[in-house]
């Protein structure tokens, strides 16, 4: 099957009018697939070397069963509506008019992480069993959570027998949940967000583009047309008003704004800088996913992936002993985070290597207290096991509640359990101050014993104390995340190391797990070593 696809795959995009140009060329390999490589031409940076006309991509619009899956225009519900209209295809066979194209895909459920050791998947055997039980509690297993809270995989399964199993059923169509746990993989690895129109789609030969994030190429669409008939030009409903949304809100693939190809609508693979000949040319399936992201929605992960993150989440864990509700301590964190980014100049963090500001977006510039703000996406470590300033405020405002009597001074504290801010600007201030303690002491440490004659600043043994206890609570959050992560949490690192080594290779799932284990361990023994010499620091002024 492997030697007939790619003839096939190829007489298809002729006939449905995609260009490639002569400057590539797709290879189809036993083991790794469909790729595209250079030929010997340099290609030139911001040349297209493929148009894809958008009648010949695969979506809910475009689909044999179009009227009846309902259109959703990102998100989870696309998926799973591009997964209907995917699976009806296939289901379809050589009938389908994408026959051509869905034959050039892999034959087997892509090994998302999502489906590892479940059953009625493909992913269910003892390694995906065993890979499973690994990522427990690392930020794999967050990624099979939607930002809603339901898991990825119940609302499949309910959205399977409820929605798309029927629709099968009406059209004579024999389904499985296992084949739609199929179609569900190709969209999760392969599509793409190209209009206002389409939506989530299946671009051919768009998608045999692999991935990595310092990517040749990107796909460019005119994603503004009309959303109810996908006309580019003028048409009866120009005046509905048109969407501007350009990405898709998960993080995943979407087509950068297009003007077209002499103004005809397609969608175009772009080169974003010289390709050298004879070399394999990438896209990037989102230029800001970690290795968890990558696992959970792609099925394989990146060495050294700098987007690599590790988040801390509001459980009882987490603020154990405050006799706080979540909410109270929510709001006490936000009403803190709020004053500090009023009150404190940024350059103040930036001068840390321990601390660092993340790019923040509109949803945290709200004034609102009681306005959710999500912590998930703010409270982690990243890859060089710096904590986000918002975690540091999380552990320095862990220290307050801890301490009686800093507790007194900063709060009001009902005797339901509840407490407020006396004056939150008061307390940023104090935060302040120990911020600039904090960075007097990283330079103290960064600097040779020769060199060590930074000028000392008078402070407070208050001062000095809640500094060190901030410290001691960094060092508690990392050491109780670390001996919650994967299936053997009492192993040490280089036992994990030697047992990866030791692995058959018949276990692939498990090895990535394992990987992944070995790469939050690392992160979180790293941060916590840099704070606990912090702390001994300070103790010893």
């Amino acid at each position: 099957m492997t030697n007939e696809r790619l003839p096939i795959l190829l007489r298809w995009l002729c006939e449905r009018d995609i260009q490639i140009d002569d400057s590539i060329r797709v290879l189809d390999d036993p083991v790794s697939g469909i790729s595209v490589v250079s030929t010997d031409k340099i290609i030139e940076s911001a040349s297209t070397i493929a148009w894809i006309p958008k009648s010949a991509i695969l979506s809910v619009r475009s689909c044999s069963l179009a009227p009846n899956i309902p259109f959703a225009p990102y998100g989870h519900d696309a998926h799973l509506a591009l997964s209907t209209a995917l699976y009806a295809e296939l289901l379809r066979g050589s009938a389908s008019q994408w026959y051509g194209y869905l034959q050039s895909l892999p034959i087997r459920t892509v090994p998302l992480a999502l489906f590892w050791g479940v059953p009625e998947t493909a992913c269910d055997d003892e390694d995906g069993e065993q890979a499973r039980l690994w990522i427990t509690n690392t930020q794999v297993e967050k990624e099979l959570v939607t930002d809603t809270g339901t898991i990825v995989l119940d609302d499949i399964r309910n959205y399977y027998h409820s929605s798309a199993k029927p629709m099968f059923d009406r059209y004579h169509l024999h389904s499985t949940l296992l084949g739609f746990h199929y179609a569900y993989s190709l969209v999760s690895s392969r599509a793409f967000l190209v209009d206002s129109y389409h939506g989530l789609s299946m671009v051919p030969i768009a998608d045999a583009f692999n991935h990595v994030n310092e990517n040749h190429v990107h796909l460019e669409s005119n994603y503004d047309v009309c959303p109810i008939c996908g006309s580019l030009s003028e048409c009866p409903h120009d005046t509905e008003e048109k969407s501007d949304i350009h990405m898709d809100e998960d993080g995943r693939r979407y087509a950068y704004p297009s003007i077209g190809v002499q103004g005809n609508d397609v969608c175009e693979m772009v080169v974003n800088r010289i390709i050298p000949p004879h070399m394999e040319i990438f896209n990037t399936y989102g230029s800001r996913l970690g290795n968890a992201a990558l696992l959970a929605r792609y099925g394989f992960s990146l060495e050294g992936n700098d987007n690599d993150m590790i988040s801390f989440d509001l459980s009882s864990n987490n603020y154990q002993g405050s006799a706080l509700s979540r909410s109270c301590f929510q709001q006490l964190l936000y009403a803190l985070a709020q004053a500090w980014n009023r009150g404190t100049p940024s350059m103040i963090t930036e001068e840390s290597s321990l601390v660092f500001q993340p790019d923040l977006d509109a949803t945290e510039e709200q004034e609102d207290v009681a306005s959710p703000l999500p912590f998930r996406s703010l409270l982690y470590i990243n890859s060089d096991a710096q904590i986000s300033v918002h975690l540091w405020l999380f552990a320095a405002l862990r220290r307050i509640l801890a301490d009686r009597h800093l507790a007194n001074i900063y709060l009001d504290r009902p005797t339901d359990g509840n407490a407020s801010w006396k004056d939150s600007q008061d307390a940023a201030r104090l935060l302040a101050q120990a911020m600039q303690l904090q960075i007097q002491v990283e330079q103290l440490l960064a600097a040779d014993d020769e060199d060590r004659d930074i000028e000392e600043v008078t402070v407070s043994k208050q001062l000095t104390y809640f500094l060190s206890g901030v410290a001691r609570e960094v060092c508690l959050l990392c050491s109780q995340k670390a001996q919650s992560i994967g299936k053997s949490s009492n192993l040490s690192i280089a036992e994990l190391g030697d047992l990866l080594d030791g692995l058959d290779d018949n276990y692939p799932k498990t090895r990535l797990a394992i990987s992944q284990v070995i790469l939050e361990r690392s992160l979180l023994e790293s941060c916590e070593a840099s704070w606990r010499e912090l702390g001994d620091a300070i103790a010893e002024e």
